[in-house]
Formats: structure tokens, C-alpha cells, sequence
């Protein structure tokens, strides 16, 4: 019986630090560690002591200028489609603003799944210190 309460002291202990160390992201602007609430722009600090974990951060924010430059050509390719008075420069800009878009969203996509990973990663490596 003794033993069974050394393993509940022990697993407390635990579940204490996993709780104080890891991360949770509730997909706004800001995350939350310890029970504190966190801007999100200060969670790079958090992935500097794990380096898989900085390394889906970096293919994150490496997917997210993607997008906006994705974002901003397809914006441009609207404009172009709108404001063109011919039909043989309309239409194709048009269709370049779907792909545009496409693209837009795919990196999007891409981005917040390697965000999350990161995230998870980092719970991770809360658990194997």
C-alpha cells in the first residue's frame, strides 16, 4: 500500500510540472502557460528550447509569408480583371486569381499544421526532460 501512494506523490509531482510547462493554444492571438494567458508573438521564446520544435516554427512562418504573398498577387490579379477593359487580359487574370487563392489557402493549411506540431512537440518535450 505504501508503494501505490509513492506512485500517486510521484505522478502528482509530474502532472504539476507538465501542467506548468506545457502549452496551450486556443487558436487566437495568444496562448496560455502556467495558467497564464501569453501573446501569441512571444511563443518563439518557448520553441528556442527545443529544436524540432523550432523547426516547425520556422516551416510555419515560412508557409505563412507564402500566403501572403499569395494573398497579395492574387489580389492584384483581381484588380487586373476588374479594371480590364479587354477580355483576353480579364478572364486569364481572373483565372490567376483562383489560383491565386488556392494557393493562398493551401499555405495556410500547411502553416497552422506545422504550427500545431510545433506546439505538440513541445508538450512533448516537456514530458521527455
Amino acid at each position: 500500500m505504501a508503494q501505490v501512494q509513492e506512485l500517486d506523490k510521484d505522478s502528482i509531482i509530474i502532472r504539476r510540472y507538465y501542467e506548468r510547462n506545457t502549452i496551450l493554444w486556443t487558436g487566437k492571438k495568444k496562448y496560455f502557460k502556467d495558467n497564464q494567458s501569453y501573446p501569441l508573438k512571444n511563443i518563439v521564446q518557448e520553441f528556442e528550447y527545443s529544436k524540432e520544435a523550432l523547426v516547425e516554427y520556422n516551416q510555419y512562418k515560412k508557409y505563412q509569408r507564402r500566403s501572403w504573398v499569395a494573398y497579395g498577387l492574387s489580389l492584384g490579379f483581381f484588380a487586373t480583371s476588374v479594371l480590364a477593359d479587354r477580355a483576353e487580359i480579364g478572364f486569364p487574370a481572373l483565372g490567376a486569381t483562383v489560383i491565386g487563392f488556392g494557393f493562398f489557402i493551401g499555405s495556410q493549411q500547411r502553416g497552422l499544421h506545422h504550427f500545431q506540431r510545433a506546439i505538440w512537440v513541445h508538450n512533448r518535450d516537456v514530458l521527455l526532460r
